[in-house]
């Protein structure tokens, strides 16, 4: 329980509880803590590299795109605001 608690949703937060009152030593509880969190920490680190470099083969050519989707982004903000400050500048209130 202690190596997989943490993969399990839900439990993560009461398994140490449970895990505490139980007759567990504290090194027992350290050392397979550590362990598990070690391996916690490279399937969720694992994995992640791995959905990147997928994701980046399916969108690969979103790099050549990057910077103009930045500033069309930058662009239609500065119009938003712009015309946000006009309205409230002729706005009675």
């Amino acid at each position: 329980m202690i190596l997989s608690f943490r993969f399990l949703y839900g439990l993560r937060t009461v398994a140490p509880f449970v895990i505490g009152m139980s007759p567990v030593s504290a090194k027992k509880f350290i050392l397979f803590n550590a362990v598990g969190a070690f391996a916690w920490a490279v399937a969720v680190g694992s994995g992640g590299y791995i959905f990147g470099q997928a994701l980046e083969i399916f969108i690969g050519k979103l790099k050549h795109y990057e910077g103009v989707v930045f500033v069309a982004i930058a662009i239609i903000s500065v119009l938003i605001w712009a015309g946000h400050f006009a309205w409230r500048k002729m706005s009675p209130l």
